[in-house]
């Protein structure tokens, strides 16, 4: 038997003079969830009754999701997805955000894929939300951290020999790095130079130098 409300019998009431519907999807917490059958009665002024017939599936709970809250992949890597298992008595729609932004969204079943591999290095906010057809929503979000794991290409500069008291002697050292940071420079095991590194040739200027040997080195971080 469905519970006795008065609220409840309204409002189908109403529904069935709008649309003559025979199912209705509910959304109470007077009822619990289930499939219930019932039948309405409607007289109009001239006394004439009809009985119809109708099925009411109450739903008071919103979509289960099941789902992994960190996941790491290697920048470069390929066929890195993320899945949500989701089940709902009755699915409707979902939303997948990354870092706020939409990037997909439609009807679901059982859950969406999203495939990770175009995510930039760094860490992400990967959010899902699952909406089903009684308006119930579930929001759940998954740290993503791609991790970058490749060095620096850092080149090599041939030895240079000058003659004490000239000038415009310089070293260069050109680097490839997707995502470069921070580079420093050495004398002699001692820093001279440091500082954020945008990718660009690193050159130091070695005029003044006293007679003897002297080395120089760089150090490049992403």
């Amino acid at each position: 038997m469905i519970p006795d409300s008065q609220h409840f019998f309204d409002s189908i009431t109403q529904s069935l003079n709008a649309t003559w519907s025979r199912w209705l999807l509910y959304n109470s917490s007077a009822i619990p969830d289930g499939v219930y059958s019932a039948d309405v009665i409607v007289t109009d002024a001239a006394g004439n009754t009809i009985t119809v017939p109708f099925t009411l599936g109450a739903d008071n709970t919103a979509p289960v999701v099941s789902f992994p809250t960190h996941v790491e992949f290697d920048d470069g890597s390929v066929g890195n997805v993320l899945r949500w298992n989701v089940s709902d008595a009755h699915p409707a729609t979902y939303w997948l955000l990354v870092d706020g932004s939409v990037v997909s969204e439609g009807s679901w079943t059982n859950g969406p894929e999203f495939l990770m591999d175009d995510l930039t290095v760094g860490d992400h906010n990967v959010t899902a939300v699952f909406l089903d057809e009684v308006g119930l929503r579930s929001v759940v979000t998954t740290l993503v951290t791609v991790r970058d794991v490749t060095p620096p290409a850092l080149s090599h500069p041939e030895d240079i020999t000058y003659v004490e008291g000239t000038v415009g002697h310089s070293i260069s050292w050109t680097a490839t790095e997707e995502y470069p940071a921070f580079y420093e420079g050495f004398r002699n095991g001692i820093v001279i130079a440091s500082g954020s590194w945008s990718g660009s040739v690193i050159t130091v200027n070695v005029d003044g130098l006293a007679p003897g040997t002297h080395n120089f080195t760089v150090r490049v971080t992403d």
